[in-house]
C-alpha cells in the first residue's frame, strides 16, 4: 500500500526559501537545485519522471527537460497549482497527484527518474515510502534525494533563515541508512563539505 505524508511538510520548499533575504540562505537552497541539475546533465531523456513532494513545482522544469512526462506528487495540490502559476511553469506534459496511491498502479515499474527533494525527512513511514518508490521504478531507474544533515550548523542556519520550530523526523544519515536496504548509492554530494548542511544522494535500485 502506498503511504501518504503529512500536511505542511514542505514549508522549506516554499518560494520564500529561495528568495530569503539572507544571501547565504538563498545560495544554500539554490545550490541544491544546481547540484541536482548537474547530476542530470547529459543523461538520456526518459519516458517518465516523478517529483515526489513537488512543493511549488520548482523542479518541474528540470524534470520536464529530461522526461517526456512528469508526475508531480504533492499532498497540497492547491499550493503546487499556485506555485506553477507564480513561477510561470507550463503544465504541458505534467500530471499532478496528491499521493502515489492516487497516481495508480500504472506507475509501477515505469518510472525511470524520481526526485525526492527535502521530503523524506518528513514522512512517517520511511521504509514503507522507499519500498513504494522502489516499486514504481524501472530496473535501471535513478532516485535523487536531498536531505538535511541536522547538525548544529544546519540548525543554526534554520534560525538565520527565519524558520522556527523543528518538525523533521530524521536527518539524511537516517535516510541513507534506510535507503541502502533496497538501493545502491552511486554518488553522494555534500553542500559545503567543511560545514555540511545538506547531502544529495544518487541511488539505483538493487
Amino acid at each position: 500500500m502506498f503511504r501518504e505524508f503529512a500536511d505542511g511538510a514542505y514549508d522549506e520548499q516554499a518560494l520564500p526559501a529561495y528568495t530569503n533575504p539572507n544571501r547565504l540562505m538563498r545560495f544554500v537552497f539554490w545550490e541544491r537545485v544546481r547540484l541536482i541539475s548537474s547530476l542530470l546533465n547529459g543523461q538520456p531523456k526518459v519516458d517518465l519522471a516523478l517529483d515526489f513532494g513537488a512543493g511549488l513545482g520548482l523542479m518541474v522544469p528540470i524534470l520536464a527537460d529530461r522526461a517526456r512526462q512528469v508526475v508531480a506528487v504533492e499532498i497540497e495540490p492547491a499550493k503546487l497549482e499556485e506555485g506553477l502559476e507564480k513561477l510561470g511553469i507550463s503544465r504541458g506534459r505534467l500530471r499532478i497527484e496528491r499521493t502515489l496511491a492516487g497516481a495508480g498502479a500504472g506507475l509501477l515499474g515505469r518510472v525511470a527518474l524520481i526526485l525526492a527533494m527535502d521530503v523524506l525527512e518528513h514522512v512517517e513511514d520511511l521504509d514503507g515510502t522507499l519500498r513504494d518508490l522502489r516499486r514504481t521504478m524501472t530496473p535501471d531507474g535513478r532516485l535523487l534525494i536531498s536531505g538535511p544533515t541536522e547538525n548544529v550548523l544546519y540548525r543554526l542556519g534554520r534560525r538565520l533563515a527565519g524558520y522556527s520550530g523543528h518538525y523533521h523526523r530524521r536527518g539524511i544519515r537516517d535516510i541513507e541508512r534506510a535507503l541502502r536496504r533496497d538501493f545502491q548509492v552511486v554518488k553522494r554530494r555534500v553542500i559545503f563539505p567543511l560545514a555540511p548542511l545538506f547531502v544529495i544522494l544518487d541511488a539505483r535500485p538493487r
